[in-house]
């Protein structure tokens, strides 16, 4: 698959050092949309606090697929067609049903100019101020259509930064006998990479947030289930699961930061 066939490419060049950052930011973001207790949490356990991401991840597909819906209908995003600047997309889109307003009001125009009568020239002129109603309604509809999009951003930014925060508390509670926190730092961040970038073949999910939402959740139950055979397997799961999630938060972010103002 292409970088440029889905909506990750818009973040495709985020570096190690900035999906790290990322990574953080996720856990902080999602600190202070709870206000939870970091030492409370620490507390809890690694499984409950996994657990208690798995609802988490639930929601966070739900919100995807939202997304999607919402990407679609705003700027035309099917999954597959390169993306657009969506600056440009919604300017272009405000300008053609400008254009189109201002058609409606030159046709008119030369009408009057012509010597129509005086009741084609009204009908003419009402004409004229159903257009303008016409391009008021389109207006509202594409801002509304903006809104959604949004509105699915933003939640789709803070419900994968608290997912984050708990994935990592529970890394950070697992018993770190045999291996090191950093190195779920990376396996995250190498995760993360990869959905970024569109490379691991046949291992990766198709790159849109749906399908990156349910391999988060997918990798979270096996590390649920990991936990009672194999202790090993659960970071190295919760680290997988961490960075689709962290893949989700910084497309969030890149994409709300493109919005028009």
């Amino acid at each position: 698959m292409s970088p440029s066939s889905n909506l990750f490419a818009v973040c495709a060049a985020a570096d190690d050092a900035m999906i790290a950052a990322a990574l953080h930011g996720a856990v902080a973001h999602g600190a202070l949309a709870t206000a939870a207790d970091p030492f409370a949490e620490r507390r809890c356990g690694s499984r409950p606090l996994m657990a208690a991401s798995a609802e988490l991840l639930l929601e966070l597909a739900l919100i995807a697929q939202a997304l999607q819906r919402d990407l679609r209908a705003a700027w035309g995003w099917s999954g597959t067609p390169v993306v657009r600047d969506l600056r440009g997309a919604a300017a272009g889109a405000g300008a053609g049903d400008a254009a189109g307003a201002r058609d409606i009001a030159g046709t008119a125009g030369l009408r009057d100019a012509a010597g129509v009568g005086g009741r084609e020239a009204a009908g003419a002129a009402g004409l004229r101020d159903t257009a303008g109603v016409g391009g008021r309604e389109a207006a509202g509809a594409a801002g509304l259509r903006d809104a959604r999009a949004a509105e699915s951003l933003a939640l789709l930014r803070d419900t994968s930064a608290v997912a984050a925060r708990l994935l990592w508390r529970a890394l950070e509670a697992h018993p770190r006998s045999s291996y090191e926190l950093g190195n779920g730092r990376e396996g995250a961040t190498r995760v993360a990479r990869r959905v970024l970038r569109g490379t691991g073949g046949g291992e990766l999910p198709p790159r849109q947030p749906l399908a990156i939402a349910r391999a988060a959740a997918g990798e979270l139950f096996e590390a649920l289930a990991a936990s009672e055979r194999d202790g090993v397997l659960v970071p190295m799961r919760l680290a997988a699961a961490l960075g689709y999630v962290v893949a989700l938060y910084l497309l969030a972010t890149t994409l709300t930061e493109s919005l028009p103002a």
